[in-house]
């Protein structure tokens, strides 16, 4: 029994013995070995049991420390390149935790905003409150949609104020990690400053339409006054432009400079396509904003004359827009008013206001365009007819066709006012169908009307629309057809706009009517500056002398010699002449002296109605 108890008192003696070693091993990272001093068998065999662990410990602690060594250094190397990255791209970072409802942002997220750097952390809506009203809906979207997963990630463009004043355009860019449950926790990302990007025109250095909408719908939201001026270089890319300007982009960049050191400097000078340039400029409280408006226009067509008057083959257009013309509710809705005051300054040559003489003006041009687009079928859209003389024995030889638009309410709309707004809308081609088939039905009735060998033909006009649908030529060749006309009773008539920008395509067509027996004429000839190219490329039978140079003609030497040339180079390619806009016995007495040539003007008639032509006809066929 003693030596159970001594054996018990000795093996309890060898454990804590071992236990106090061990505990100096853990203290040493393992670098002990157990000894036990005993001859104990069972104490020596599990002496060397642990010291076998011991071993594998020390291994594999060794193993651990070269592992975490080895993922630090990592760890170091790719915060060193993430650091070198950013600072690279010169973004801001921001994380934000959404169990503690805070966000870290990084020294550059503040400094974008003129901020002082903060180590405490900030809340979400220290962020959200700075950002622009109209983007908030937007970015709070976005953020939602990420969180929610989606999207896979986080790219929204926004505003958010500086702490200077203004708004700065921000790219911000990120994602959501999410725990085992797919719960997220944590959105975080970069911000970059895009203003630069958002606001500026890279050709011209001026702002650009985007920062020039955010500059007036701030205006709207703070309920200012201002002006917009909305003007374009006409003609200017057919500009036969001087040594000084060798391209367009040189003389755009010369306008940019006029711009930038003529205008005040608290206006906002854009570019917004080519071309095309805006003013825009508060007006302070109390101010008279059609004044002020006047003054924009005086600056500009000062800057306008004192760069480019006499440099280069260009026009300035202007259409000119104050804030209280209109009830504005976004930035689109100011420019498209001074885009369409743009237009009538082009069309019409001279500036235009947004007032409310315009606003009548745009209203009737509606009112005419709803009853142009029921006239084509209903009958207000009808031909009436000008008679056609040859000068010197005055002998009716034909009609010119032109268009008339007779309102039930409204009586006569003038062609100036009518055909434009056909021409604007695509109209044309129904317009110019409807008086084509209703001329051929009277060219027929005309030829069956004359006796004694004569003949009376009906000159018809054509416009580029009805080219550019590619069926004129079929469309007139049926029609003769289906009313039985001999083709030498009809001649079309166009000018030199319809050549343009369609020329092969009108060209062809034009050549499969000239076949088919019908002549064609160039209408306002001498007025366009491709007249005589015109006459070497194309198939053309008559040419007509624009009124420009028949007016007065007895009196201006000028243009009696324009006039004899134009009739000089018909005779030697054997074309047909007839000249316009004959008013005065003077002016015909000029014209016979020249040559024998078929006249129309106000001295024989004015266009007269269908019935009336007939009446005419009838009375010159008894005559004969």
């Amino acid at each position: 029994m003693m030596n159970d108890t001594k054996q018990l008192a000795e093996l309890n003696a060898m454990i804590e013995g071992i236990a106090d070693q061990l505990c100096d091993t853990v203290d040493n990272n393992f670098d002990i070995t157990v000894s036990v001093d005993t001859d104990n068998e069972q104490a020596q065999k599990l002496s060397l049991l642990i010291n076998f662990l011991l071993e594998n410990v020390r291994r594999n602690v060794g193993k651990l420390a070269q592992l975490n060594e080895q993922l630090e250094t990592r760890v170091k190397e790719r915060t060193e390149l993430l650091d070198l990255v950013i600072s690279g791209t010169d973004d801001g970072v921001w994380v934000w935790f959404f169990n503690e409802q805070r966000i870290e942002f990084s020294e550059k997220w503040y400094s974008m905003l003129g901020l002082p750097h903060s180590s405490e952390h900030a809340s979400p809506s220290y962020w959200t409150k700075r950002i622009h009203p109209r983007d908030r809906a937007r970015l709070y979207m976005a953020f939602r949609s990420a969180i929610e997963g989606h999207q896979s990630v986080l790219n929204v463009e926004y505003r958010i104020r500086h702490e200077a004043g203004g708004y700065r355009w921000m790219l911000c860019r990120g994602a959501c990690s999410r725990d085992s449950s797919a719960q997220p926790y944590l959105l975080a990302g970069t911000q970059t400053d895009i203003t630069e990007l958002k606001s500026i025109d890279p050709k011209s250095g001026l702002a650009n339409e985007h920062y020039l909408k955010e500059r007036i719908e701030d205006a709207i939201d703070q309920q200012e006054h201002f002006c917009l001026a909305l003007f374009s270089l006409d003609q200017i890319e057919g500009a036969t432009l001087v040594d000084e300007y060798s391209d367009i982009g040189q003389l755009e960049a010369s306008v940019a400079e006029g711009l930038i050191t003529g205008i005040d400097i608290t206006s906002t000078i854009a570019r917004v396509s080519t071309s095309t340039f805006a003013v825009f400029r508060k007006i302070a409280e109390g101010s008279d904003l059609t004044l002020e408006s006047r003054e924009d226009e005086r600056r500009l067509r000062e800057i306008f004359n004192e760069s480019f008057c006499g440099k280069a083959n260009i026009r300035l257009s202007l259409g000119v827009v104050a804030s209280d013309e209109l009830q504005l509710t976004s930035a689109a809705d100011a420019l498209n008013a001074a885009s369409s005051v743009l237009r009538y300054s082009k069309q019409f040559g001279s500036v235009q206001y947004y007032d409310s003489s315009f606003r009548e003006m745009t209203a009737r041009r509606f009112s005419i365009e709803e009853k142009l687009r029921i006239g084509v079928t209903n009958g207000c859209i009808q031909p009436w007819f000008q008679p056609i003389y040859s000068g010197r024995d005055r002998r009716l030889v034909g009609f010119e066709a032109l268009a008339r638009m007779i309102l039930p309410d409204d009586g006569h709309v003038p062609p100036d006012e009518f055909i434009p707004i056909a021409e604007e809308k695509s109209l044309m081609w129904q317009v110019g169908d409807c008086i084509l088939r209703q001329s051929i039905l009277l060219a027929k009735v005309l030829s069956e009307g004359f006796s004694g060998g004569q003949h009376c033909y009906v000159g018809v006009n054509v416009s580029a629309q009805q080219f550019i649908t590619g069926g004129l030529a079929d469309f007139v060749l049926a029609l003769l057809d289906e009313y039985k006309l001999n083709p030498q009773h009809l001649r079309l008539e166009l000018t030199e706009s319809v050549l343009v920008d369609n020329f092969e395509q009108v060209r062809s067509q034009l050549y499969v009517l000239r076949r088919a027996g019908i002549k064609i004429a160039l209408d306002d000839f001498g007025t366009g500056y491709s007249s005589l190219s015109y006459l070497r490329h194309l198939p053309i039978d008559v040419i007509k002398i624009d009124r420009s140079f028949v007016t007065d003609l007895d009196k201006q030497e000028r243009k009696a010699a324009i006039v004899k040339t134009i009739i000089s180079l018909a005779q030697l390619l054997k074309l047909d002449v007839v000249a316009e806009g004959i008013e005065t016995e003077d002016e015909l007495s000029a014209l016979n002296a020249m040559a024998d040539l078929s006249i129309q003007g106000y001295l024989f008639s004015p266009a007269i109605k269908e019935m009336e032509a007939l009446e005419l006809v009838s009375g010159c066929t008894k005559a004969a």
